[in-house]
């Protein structure tokens, strides 16, 4: 969804963008370009800022309680 938001974004700003150039007439886009970059740019922010953070919440948890191990044994967790 925020694919097509993003792309839909890019498409309203490079078309305001090509009709403020080709006409030389930057007060009629000017409100078009503004907003469109913030969403653009608030769309970017916000995907960063939830990149960090997983919907996995472990539902195994693992612990060693085999005694048996020896010191040199890189599999439990010696040198």
């Amino acid at each position: 969804m925020k694919l097509i938001a993003r792309t839909l974004l890019i498409t309203i700003f490079s078309i305001a963008l090509f009709a403020g150039y080709s006409s030389d007439d930057w007060q009629s886009v000017m409100v078009v370009l503004i907003i469109s970059g913030f969403l653009l740019l608030l769309s970017f922010i916000t995907s960063k800022s939830n990149s960090g953070t997983t919907g996995y919440s472990g539902g195994a948890s693992y612990s060693d309680n085999n005694n048996s191990c020896s010191g040199s044994d890189s599999s439990c967790g010696g040198d």
